[in-house]
Parts: structure tokens; C-alpha cells; sequence
């Protein structure tokens, strides 16, 4: 499993809500499906400390392409709600 962040959220409820949006079959986690319908990634919003959320992609599967699939995601994400995406190690991607 690879977990992948993006960070440095402000608004809980925007985040929530624009990942709902982008993945709106699988809430509460928010789950990415492959095209056979098989779970890539898992993703949460955590906040982090007062003020401050991230949303973590935790990759896994069968699909070689599952982090990559999930950064993806979290670039459209990052697109509309801002943030830094991370690796585990804290490396900017």
C-alpha cells in the first residue's frame, strides 16, 4: 500500500464535498474503482491540527497503475481546493 497526501487544506466541509462530487458512489471512504470495478484506493479526509485538513490516498490493488490512478485524483482535487500533494516521506510530487 502507498498513501499519498493532499495537504494543507483550510475548509473540512469544501474538501468533503468536492471529493464527494469527484467520487460520489463511495462516501465516508471515498473509494476509486478500476474499470472492473475493483477498489485502487481508499481515500479520508483527516484533519491534521486545528485548522488544517489533509486528504489521504491510501493505493493498493491488483492495478500497478493504483498510485498513479490516485494521484490523479488528488491533482483534480488540488486543482479546486489548493494544497501541496506528498508522499509518506513528506517528498512534494
Amino acid at each position: 500500500m502507498t498513501s499519498i497526501f493532499l495537504e494543507g487544506l483550510a475548509d473540512e466541509a469544501e474538501a468533503r464535498v468536492v471529493l464527494s462530487r469527484l467520487l460520489p458512489h463511495w462516501i465516508e471512504p471515498w473509494l476509486l474503482k478500476d474499470a472492473a470495478a475493483d477498489t485502487v484506493a481508499i481515500f479520508t479526509v483527516i484533519r491534521v491540527s486545528e485548522g488544517t485538513v489533509s486528504i489521504q490516498a491510501d493505493a493498493f490493488g491488483l492495478q500497478d497503475r493504483a498510485p498513479e490512478m490516485a494521484i490523479d485524483v488528488l491533482r483534480t482535487l488540488q486543482a479546486e481546493l489548493g494544497g501541496t500533494i506528498t508522499d509518506g516521506d513528506e517528498n512534494v510530487l
